[in-house]
C-alpha cells in the first residue's frame, strides 16, 4: 500500500465514511420523542441535526437566540429555561438531553419539571468536575471537587447531583473534555490547523511526546445519542482521541492534513512558563508533562468505550475543521495566540540556543 499523503487520505476518508454509516442508522426506538435543552450552538445543534437524521421526533427548546432559523423539520419551544419551563406544558418525552446546564439552581428547575414527564436524562457535564488534575488517568471514580463556590468545577458537580436526585438510574451523565471540530467557536482547536496550514516556522510546545486529548463534536453527539437510546446509566468520561496522539505526532498530522511543510520548533516548558505562556489556555493542547494539568492528556474513557463511544480518527477531525475554518465567510473565533506573540517567543528561544552554544 502506498504511505503517500494521497494514500493517507483515502483511508481515512474509508474510516470516517464506515462511521458515518454507523452513526445516521435508523434509531433503536423508531420515532422516540426527544426534548434537547438549547439545540442550535456547538454541540446541541450537532445533536439536533443527527437526531434528525435517524428520524427522532424532535423539540427544541431554547430562547431562540442562537441560529434561529435551523431545523424547521424540527418542533421549536422558545422561551428561557430559567423560568419559562412552563411552556413545555404536560407534555411527555422519551429523552431529554440537556447539553447548556450550567448553573445548579436552573438545572434543577429542568429535572424537577421533567422528572415524571421523560423517561431518561442525559446531562453533559465536564472533565473540569475532577479534583486533581495532574493525575494521570482520571476515571470516573477519581475524586471530584467540593459542590461549593461559583467555579465552573464546582457548579457543573452540582448540576450532576441535581439531575441524580431527580432521575436517579434514568440518567447519563457525560463529561467530555475539549470539544472540536467544525463550528467551534472558541478557536481553541482550530488554532492548530489554520496556523500549520499557514506554514514557515511554528512554535511547537513543550515535550514532542506529550499526549494530547479531545473529543470530535460529532462524535460526542453520536454518544449521547445512542447512550440515551441504550439507556445507560451513569457517569461517563467522554475524550478521545483513538487510537491515543501525542502532540508531535498530532502536529504532523496538522500538516499532513493541510498539505504544508511547516519547521517545527520545538520549545521546552520551562522556558515557555518563564514568558508567561499558560499551559492549556494560552496554547491550545499544550500541557506540562509534570504540571497540575498533565492529567487532562490522559484522562480514562474505557467505560464509554465499552458502552458504545465510538471516535474518528484526529485526522478526520483536523481535516474538517480546516475546510470548515478556511471556507469563505466562516466566522470562528480571533486565534488564541497571535503571530506576534509566536514570533517573539520564538525568537527568544533561538536566542536562548544560540546563547548555550545549541544550533
Amino acid at each position: 500500500m502506498s504511505t503517500g499523503p494521497a494514500a493517507w487520505m483515502r483511508y481515512y476518508e474509508a474510516e470516517v465514511d464506515g462511521l458515518e454509516k454507523l452513526r445516521t442508522r435508523r434509531p433503536l426506538s423508531p420515532m422516540a420523542s426527544i426534548l434537547i435543552i438549547g439545540g442550535t450552538a456547538f454541540l446541541g445543534r450537532s445533536v439536533a441535526e443527527l437526531a434528525l437524521g435517524r428520524g427522532l421526533e424532535v423539540t427544541l427548546f431554547n430562547r431562540g437566540l442562537t441560529n434561529p432559523g435551523l431545523f424547521p423539520e424540527a418542533e421549536h419551544i422558545r422561551g428561557d429555561r430559567d423560568g419559562d419551563l412552563d411552556r413545555l406544558g404536560r407534555r411527555d418525552w422519551d429523552i431529554v438531553i440537556d447539553t447548556c446546564g450550567y448553573r445548579p439552581d436552573v438545572v434543577r428547575q429542568s429535572t424537577r419539571r421533567l422528572a415524571d414527564r421523560a423517561g431518561w436524562y442525559s446531562f453533559v457535564s465536564s472533565l473540569a468536575v475532577y479534583a486533581d488534575f495532574s493525575q494521570v488517568g482520571l476515571n470516573e471514580e477519581s475524586a471530584t471537587v467540593a459542590p461549593i463556590g461559583e467555579g465552573y468545577g464546582p457548579l457543573k458537580i452540582s448540576c450532576e447531583q441535581e439531575v441524580e436526585e431527580a432521575f436517579a438510574a434514568r440518567s447519563t451523565i457525560t463529561r467530555p473534555g475539549l470539544i472540536v471540530g467544525p463550528g467551534d467557536p472558541t478557536g481553541r482547536f482550530t488554532y492548530w490547523p489554520v496556523r500549520v496550514g499557514e506554514g514557515g516556522d511554528i512554535l511547537a510546545p513543550g515535550d514532542p511526546g506529550m499526549g494530547v486529548q479531545f473529543i470530535d463534536v460529532r462524535d460526542l453527539a453520536a454518544w449521547i445519542l445512542d447512550s440515551a437510546e441504550r439507556r445507560a446509566p451513569g457517569v461517563f468520561n467522554a475524550v478521545g482521541p483513538e487510537p491515543p496522539i501525542t502532540m508531535a505526532a498530532f502536529l504532523h498530522t496538522c500538516a499532513l492534513a493541510t498539505n504544508s511543510d511547516p519547521t517545527f520548533v520545538w520549545c521546552a516548558d520551562d522556558f515557555l512558563a518563564a514568558e508567561g505562556l499558560v499551559p492549556y489556555f494560552t496554547l491550545p493542547l499544550w500541557l506540562d508533562a509534570g504540571g497540575a494539568l498533565a492529567g487532562l492528556a490522559a484522562a480514562d474513557f474505557s467505560r464509554a468505550s465499552r458502552a458504545g463511544l465510538h471516535l474518528r480518527p484526529a485526522m478526520a477531525t483536523v481535516l474538517d475543521t480546516f475546510k470548515w475554518a478556511s471556507r469563505p465567510g466562516t466566522l470562528h473565533a480571533v486565534p488564541v495566540w497571535s503571530r506576534g506573540e509566536e514570533a517573539r517567543v520564538l525568537a527568544r528561544w533561538l536566542a536562548r540556543r544560540e546563547s548555550e552554544g545549541e544550533r
